[in-house]
């Protein structure tokens, strides 16, 4: 028998925590509108999204080259005035943050491990230039989710989230797309690709064309844009900063990608912090290009988790503090901007941290390194009113 007055407070202190996320927003976006964000040099990033809606439907333009889904994920933002807009998208990335940060075991959160992260110089600059880094960290925890609780729309909707930047998620998609075929009984990941295509197919039937042209504008012959050698931190783009052999790239890029799935298919691992790191860290390096601003997504799904499990003093730590070194330049009177090789080998290291912690777990663990990350729903959104 359920107990009304308890369900009665639950729905209360939804409609109050809902109340107070709303009123939130209305101040992030408020108070941003009334900053002088084109002398700030705000937005840089978000900019070109939000002209894509000022015909008041969206439009492709020639930088633009998420996929369809993703240009109308951001409508519900992009439509308000530029100011107001980028507060919005500054507010949902930093509840997405706190929402997928690691807690400890009480389920509050792990105040250092937030901390670090916020005041990281890399999630500082994703929040002023309004990058996407919100679809990548919340698709991936809703993948961790999904995957450890067999929710099938979750699995789904991850899918639809994590695909606005593919050269993030390319090897959790392939590696997803084997673990729900060997894994999950057809009919089950039937409808997982049933309900990502009725989610994905307004905005093909609308945009798809358009999005082609621009990733295609000539047949067989992929944009410039889309590899370009500037403010790239692949291994493509290390290779035309430092000049080093064409034919080093390429046995570097063999020698990531066979051990990654080559450790992959051995260990069998889940989607849990380590596994994701792996794979988004060797996504990165592996693709022809790759942004700084992925540094983020990687710090807040695999590299704080992992640290805030393990000691201290960890390898985890170094890469933490890597992502502060800008600090130090700007203190020593240098450019904040770092090379991009500096990147470069951030990554390279967190593949090489992930991939001892996945070669060191046990044979097919779906185990995750804090509650929430894939695992139980925060405390009170749990249980029925019936």
């Amino acid at each position: 028998m359920t107990d009304r007055p308890l369900c009665h407070n639950r729905v209360r202190e939804r409609g109050l925590a809902a109340g107070i996320f709303g009123l939130a927003a209305f101040i992030f976006a408020y108070g941003a509108q009334q900053l002088p964000i084109e002398a700030f040099g705000l937005g840089f990033d978000w900019r070109p999204y939000w002209a894509a809606y000022r015909e008041g439907w969206p439009v492709y333009p020639a930088t633009i080259f998420n996929p369809p889904w993703t240009l109308l994920m951001l409508w519900p933002i992009a439509v308000w005035p530029f100011g107001a807009s980028w507060g919005l998208l500054a507010f949902f990335t930093y509840a997405v943050l706190l929402a997928t940060a690691p807690r400890r075991g009480a389920g509050s959160l792990d105040g250092i491990a937030v901390l670090a992260l916020l005041s990281s110089y890399m999630v500082i600059r994703q929040i002023a230039d309004g990058n996407l880094a919100l679809l990548m960290i919340g698709g991936f925890w809703l993948l961790g989710y999904g995957w450890k609780r067999r929710r099938v729309w979750a699995v789904a909707l991850s899918i639809l989230l994590i695909t606005a930047k593919p050269q993030e998620s390319w090897l959790v998609l392939l590696w997803l797309a084997v673990r729900l075929v060997v894994k999950w009984p057809l009919e089950r990941w039937l409808q997982v690709a049933a309900i990502f295509t009725l989610l994905a197919m307004p905005g093909l039937l609308w945009l798809g064309r358009d999005w082609w042209r621009g990733l295609f504008p000539s047949e067989l012959s992929l944009s410039a844009q889309v590899a370009r050698p500037f403010a790239n931190i692949s291994l493509v783009g290390a290779e035309g900063y430092l000049g080093w052999p064409s034919g080093l790239t390429l046995l570097a890029v063999l020698c990531i990608g066979i051990a990654t799935l080559g450790l992959l298919s051995r260990r069998q691992p889940g989607f849990s912090p380590a596994a994701l790191g792996l794979c988004v860290s060797a996504s990165l390096l592996l693709s022809p290009y790759s942004n700084e601003h992925s540094v983020v997504t990687v710090l807040a799904i695999s590299v704080i988790p992992l640290w805030r499990r393990a000691a201290f003093i960890s390898p985890g730590l170094t890469l933490v503090l890597w992502t502060y070194l800008p600090y130090a330049s700007m203190a020593l009177g240098l450019p904040r901007h770092l090379p991009e090789p500096v990147w470069t080998a951030w990554l390279a290291a967190v593949w090489a941290w992930c991939v001892v912690t996945v070669w060191r777990s046990r044979p097919g663990s779906e185990s995750f390194s804090q509650p929430n990350f894939g695992g139980e729903a925060p405390a009170g959104l749990t249980g029925r009113c019936r």
